[in-house]
């Protein structure tokens, strides 16, 4: 655990070398990554964060971060509520600001971030890489676990 902004977050690192970092989006948390930790991990320091509000990290109820904001989300409404925080917390206007390389691996067939809404940090991150998998949806570390972690790890090198 480390603390950050009055809150416990679980972390786990595995591996030796320069940094990865994967955090997990919405409700899911550091156990999201079985196909990519020992691929990665074998090649870089690799780096597991649970978000505040899940997996083993702790549950608040300040609304701090938008994209956490109910402290219950296994439950329709805490998802929804959490789903409508997120679509609040309009950062597109700050993408020009990143200045590290970035690499966008995308889903074609994601019914939760349409292609469109990806294509966003495509045009408003500086130096983008962009990669669509055609034949993945939402979870595509896991739908196309292989490709993805090539991708990264060719990103990387």
């Amino acid at each position: 655990m480390f603390f950050q902004n009055g809150v416990d977050l679980y972390y786990e690192v595995h591996g030796q070398g320069e940094p990865l970092v994967l955090i997990a989006g919405l409700t899911a948390h550091s156990g999201n990554w079985p196909a990519q930790l020992p691929v990665f991990a074998g090649k870089r320091k690799t780096i597991l964060i649970d978000n505040r509000n899940s997996g083993r990290s702790a549950v608040t109820e300040d609304g701090n971060v938008p994209a956490m904001a109910d402290p219950n989300p296994q439950t329709i409404q805490g998802f929804k509520n959490q789903v409508r925080a997120i679509r609040s917390h309009d950062t597109r206007e700050r993408l020009n600001q990143i200045s590290a390389p970035c690499l966008i691996i995308a889903a074609a067939q994601d019914i939760l971030i349409p292609v469109e809404e990806q294509k966003t940090l495509l045009e408003g991150i500086p130096d983008t890489r962009w990669l669509c998998l055609q034949e993945s949806g939402h979870g595509v570390h896991a739908d196309q676990a292989e490709r993805f972690n090539k991708a990264v790890l060719d990103f990387l090198t």
